[in-house]
């Protein structure tokens, strides 16, 4: 946090306090351990939670207060560890945020699988309220995991994150550098005086700007003040100095509770005089106002600084203000598109890219605050990229200032820390950045590819039934009901579906599937779908013949017949959305009437069952309608989107295009009775015996349960297989058919591949 990150030595009572514990029980050492955590004193109390720890290792109070300590000192590894201690023995029920601590040190430590589970299980108790800042909060922290899952991989090689080493970086905490005409400048928090058990002996001490030349291998020196302002400043922190023109500097000036004020001096060699505050237009009146940036942009100079003022997006806010002739002027907030009710900090506009540069603990990110970045359009900032790995790491990285081909940032990343200080504090890192990288965006990516190439990257497209919908208790197999509008109904079912296991211990794991379905499986294919559709509809506008190519799948509770006519109704409610969507646009391609010449042909392929796999207890209605087992079931699958040209139906609008022809050594298999529990394996050979690649997009299967390996290209001529391995044990006693549906770029773009199986006892 961008001034409690500061003060990472902290201040301690006295040793004394040692001797209170002596011969004392776990809770009262517990007890004195609280009073030093409670006064921010985190490494002075950890020494008194270890000492409770040796006492009585078995208590959840002592577990948890143990894990809370060590995530302040960015041990979160072993903090997860203790924490979820503490979570078996019970200590949810007791300390009301253990779940998103616990899930919080997992994400802090890259294991964000595991932070998942214990965001859904941090949730909970504010489904009900989805407005409050709490539910907000966590999920998007759940959803900031499930990114840095996805992308944690996603590391530049060519990036070495190097320590600036013992020159600049002290044992204590070292944080916001700049380079200004060849010297470095940051800041420091240093206390001079230590005593045992981690405490601090000095009373107060405070941060202070220090400089070296950024080249030439020399001490650090320190920036002094006047004598009048050294005697007004004595018991104050100076921090983030930021330059401006004719020796002008800006910087934060801060008390001991850190409630911080933005001043303006001349430095004139190696000392700050002529020291003055800011006007309240910066200054907000009982407010933190901090972090300043200052930059000449071709309309004039700004100053970018950090405040909590009011009219925010919550949290500490990013905001700029123009320089006029009687000071600045009335602040602007850089909106919802860099600021978020989390903490946007650490501003730094670069000129020459246009790109501001910032640290946000709430934009998805790894742990901790990370680095984004922002483009812009004469100060209309676009979304904004995290700049990724290594850059970025599981802990917190602020004050990035980029500069002739390099940039410096501050991080208390374990990793190149000076020696000694275990990942506590923060250091001062450089790293190679180019003033003119960019990083690219999952639209900048989008617009590589073309046409039906970019379509068919959304599918296959899940979309999700609640039970009997639509029409319950229909016998009809047409509707007039709209999916995107039964899709949100579904979603405000999320506490219906977990209360049914809420009170069952043991259904903790469909809790938490469900948690994940309704948090994150259920939105994400409707957001796919909104996605999707106006690129579909752009594809449409240019005069192209298309195939939507729909699967229906219902659950074994009703009878086949039944289910039948009820993934037609599912099939329909999609044509549906598409017919009223944007008053009816796409009504001239679905009648093949547009004046362009395009159409939209719905194919839909309609299964009565899903398969027979899932184990689902008709007999407890609960489950047949409330499991995840059954969530799974009810659905529809767009799987390709295909165009007709020439009579041909293909894949892509490629001019020069050519047909790849499929043939296979068989379609189907009987496998006869085979032994549960027996993993039965079988192939299917193709062959491409036409003139172009065979490209597979992607094979879809009404069972779950089957791995599949498969092709992604054969080439002319050429010979491959699919490969099917079959888990009996997964499925349920007697006949089950197995279909794999392959979509491709070939003439016959979608081929059904059929697997008959008898599992016996």
């Amino acid at each position: 946090m961008p001034y409690l990150s500061l003060k990472t030595y902290l201040l301690g009572f006295c040793i004394c306090l040692a001797m209170l514990v002596k011969g004392q029980n776990a809770l009262q050492v517990v007890d004195v351990a609280d009073r030093l955590y409670d006064k921010g004193e985190y490494y002075g109390s950890i020494g008194f939670y270890e000492k409770a720890m040796r006492i009585d290792s078995s208590s959840r109070e002592v577990l948890y207060k143990y894990g809370r300590n060590l995530m302040k000192i960015n041990q979160n590894e072993r903090a997860a560890r203790y924490l979820l201690k503490a979570s078996l023995l019970g200590g949810d029920d007791v300390f009301p945020i253990l779940n998103w601590q616990l899930a919080q040190a997992y994400h802090k430590s890259g294991e964000y699988r595991k932070a998942r589970r214990f965001y859904n299980r941090a949730i909970r108790p504010y489904r009900r309220d989805r407005d409050s800042y709490w539910y907000k909060r966590i999920d998007q922290a759940k959803d900031a995991a499930s990114w840095a899952n996805k992308t944690e991989d996603q590391i530049d090689p060519t990036i070495e994150v190097e320590n600036l080493g013992v020159k600049t970086n002290s044992e204590a905490s070292d944080f916001s550098a700049k380079v200004y005409q060849d010297q470095i400048y940051w800041t420091a928090l240093i206390a001079e005086n230590s005593l045992a058990m981690n405490l601090i002996k000095d009373e107060n001490y405070f941060s202070r700007f220090y400089t070296r030349p950024l080249k030439a291998d020399k001490s650090a020196d320190k920036i002094k003040l006047s004598k009048k302002a050294e005697a007004e400043f004595e018991q104050r922190h100076l921090a983030n100095l930021t330059f401006g023109d004719s020796n002008t500097v800006f910087f934060s000036l801060c008390d001991t509770n850190y409630q911080c004020e933005i001043w303006q001096a001349r430095l004139v060699g190696k000392t700050l005089s002529g020291i003055k505050k800011l006007n309240n237009n910066i200054n907000y009146p009982t407010k933190n106002n901090s972090m300043p940036h200052w930059a000449s942009l071709k309309d004039g100079n700004y100053l970018f600084f950090v405040s909590n003022r009011d009219r925010g997006f919550g949290g500490l806010d990013i905001w700029m203000a123009k320089e006029e002739n009687f000071g600045f002027g009335e602040p602007i907030n850089l909106g919802a598109i860099v600021n978020t009710p989390g903490d946007e900090i650490s501003p730094f506009y670069e000129t020459k890219s246009q790109s501001l540069y910032f640290s946000s603990d709430w934009h998805f990110g790894y742990g901790g605050y990370d680095i984004f970045k922002s483009e812009a359009v004469d100060l209309e900032f676009k979304p904004a990229q995290n700049i990724g790995k290594p850059i970025n790491s599981t802990q917190d990285d602020l004050y990035f200032f980029p500069f002739n081909n390099m940039a410096l940032l501050t991080s208390n990343r374990s990793e190149g820390n000076v020696e000694g200080k275990k990942g506590c504090c923060n250091d001062i890192f450089q790293v190679d950045y180019p003033i003119d990288t960019k990083v690219d965006s999952v639209e900048d990516k989008e617009e590589q590819l073309v046409g039906l190439q970019k379509l068919n990257q959304y599918l296959p497209l899940e979309l999700f039934f609640h039970n009997d919908i639509p029409d319950p208790n229909s016998r009809d197999s047409t509707t007039k009901a709209n999916y995107l509008k039964l899709a949100y109904q579904y979603l405000k079912l999320e506490g219906e579906y977990i209360q049914v296991f809420e009170n069952e211990a043991e259904k903790e794991a469909q809790i938490d599937s469900l948690g994940d379905f309704f948090d994150d499986k259920l939105p994400s294919s409707i957001a796919k779908l909104e996605e999707f559709t106006p690129l579909l509809l752009a594809e449409l506008e240019k005069g192209s013949n298309i195939s939507l190519n729909i699967k229906g799948f219902a659950s074994s509770l009703f009878n086949k017949d039944y289910n039948l006519t009820l993934t037609l109704r599912r099939i329909e409610s999609l044509t549906n959305y598409l017919t009223e969507y944007n008053n009816g646009v796409f009504i001239p391609y679905l009648e093949n009437n547009a004046s362009n010449g395009g159409s939209l042909k719905i194919r839909k392929f309609p299964y009565g069952d899903f398969v027979n796999e899932a184990r689902i207890d008709k007999e407890n209605k609960e489950m047949a309608v409330y499991s995840i087992e059954a969530v799974k079931q009810r659905k529809i699958q767009l799987l390709a989107i295909t165009e007709s040209k020439d009579g041909k139906q293909r894949m892509d609008n490629l001019e020069d295009y050519q047909v790849p022809i499929i043939k296979f050594n068989t379609k189907s298999y009987d496998l006869g009775n085979i032994k549960k529990g027996t993993i039965a394996t079988r192939y299917f050979l193709i062959s491409n015996v036409g003139e172009a690649d065979l490209e597979v997009y992607n094979l879809v299967s009404n069972s779950a349960k089957l791995n599949i390996d498969y092709p992604r290209l054969i080439k002319p001529s050429e010979k491959n297989r699919i490969k099917v391995e079959i888990p009996t044990d997964q499925l349920e006693v007697g006949e089950n058919t197995l279909v794999i549906t392959m979509a491709s770029n070939a003439e016959d773009n979608l081929v059904d591949l059929r697997l008959k199986i008898t599992v016996e006892e």
